[in-house]
C-alpha cells in the first residue's frame, strides 16, 4: 500500500502539469490558423473591390471560394487580358460571373483563347465570348470547349459562322452536347424542321436549343398558333415565343423579320 501510494504521489504531479501545460497551449493553436484566414479572406475581399469593382457583399461572398495571399497571380490574369485587349469592364464581368478565374493559371486560360484565335477569332470575338461566357475558362478545352466547337461548326459550316454563334450563345459551352444541343436538334429534324432553319436557328438563337424539353413545349405552343414547321415563320416564332411572354411575341416575330428573318 505504501508503494502504490508513493507512486501515485510522484505521477499525480506530473498529470497535473501536464494538464495545466495543455490548457496553456490549447488556446494559441486554434486562435492561429483563424487569425491566418482571416488576415488573407480580408486580403481577398480588399482585392476585390479595389481592383476588380466587387461590391462589398459580392466580394465577401466572392472571398469564400478564393484563396490568396498577395496580389501576384491575380495580377497576373488581369494583366493577361488587358494585354490580349480586354476593356475594364470586360475584365470586372469576367471576374464576377467566374471569380475562381483570378486563381487559374494564365496558361491554361491562354490554351483556350488561343484555340479560339486558331480557329479565327478576333481579339475583339475573344473578348466579347468570354464576358458573355466566362465559365468557358472552367472547361475542360479537350472535353468541353472543343467538342462544343465542333457541334457547331458542323452544323453552320464554316468558322466565321461558329464564331457568331459563340458570339451570341451565352452560356452554350456549361452544356454538354450529346445530352441537350444534339438532342434538340434532332427533335427538329425529326419533326419536319429544314436543316436549313435548324442552322438559322442555331446562328440567331443558339440557347433556345439548349433544353429538350423547353424546346419541345414551345415547338407545340407555336404549332397550335398555326405555323407550318416546314417554313422559316415557323423558327422565327419559336425564337420570339422563347424569349417573351406571349402578349408580345408577335411584335418580336416583326422585329426578327426586319432583321432578315423572313422567307
Amino acid at each position: 500500500m505504501y508503494q502504490f501510494k508513493l507512486i501515485k504521489t510522484c505521477i499525480t504531479p506530473a498529470i497535473s502539469q501536464t494538464r495545466h501545460f495543455l490548457l496553456q497551449i490549447r488556446p494559441r493553436t486554434t486562435l492561429c490558423a483563424p487569425e491566418n484566414s482571416s488576415k488573407e479572406s480580408s486580403f481577398v475581399v480588399s482585392y476585390l473591390t479595389n481592383t476588380c469593382g466587387f461590391g462589398l457583399k459580392y466580394a465577401l461572398a466572392a472571398s469564400k471560394y478564393l484563396r490568396f495571399k498577395g496580389p501576384e497571380k491575380p495580377d497576373a490574369v488581369i494583366n493577361f487580358f488587358k494585354a490580349y485587349g480586354f476593356s475594364q469592364t470586360q475584365i470586372s464581368r469576367v471576374v464576377k460571373r467566374h471569380p475562381k478565374v483570378l486563381v487559374s493559371k494564365v496558361k491554361t486560360i491562354s490554351r483556350k483563347i488561343e484555340f479560339l484565335a486558331s480557329r479565327g477569332a478576333s481579339s475583339k470575338d475573344v473578348a466579347l465570348i468570354l464576358a458573355n461566357n466566362p465559365h468557358l475558362l472552367g472547361r475542360s478545352l479537350e472535353k468541353q470547349v472543343i467538342p462544343v466547337y465542333n457541334f457547331v461548326r458542323n452544323m453552320v459550316h464554316s468558322d466565321v459562322k461558329a464564331i457568331t454563334v459563340l458570339r451570341r450563345g451565352g452560356n452554350i459551352f456549361n452544356y454538354d452536347i450529346d445530352s441537350h444541343m444534339a438532342l434538340t436538334t434532332n427533335f427538329l429534324r425529326e419533326t419536319g424542321v429544314p436543316e436549313s432553319n435548324i442552322t438559322r436557328l442555331l446562328l440567331n438563337a443558339p440557347l433556345v436549343l439548349s433544353f429538350l424539353d423547353r424546346l419541345k413545349q414551345t415547338f407545340e405552343e407555336v404549332k397550335k398558333m398555326g405555323f407550318d414547321p416546314s417554313k422559316l415563320s415557323f423558327v422565327v416564332a419559336l425564337k420570339a415565343v422563347s424569349s417573351h411572354s406571349k402578349s408580345s411575341w408577335e411584335r418580336k416575330v416583326d422585329m426578327y423579320k426586319s432583321f432578315g428573318w423572313s422567307e
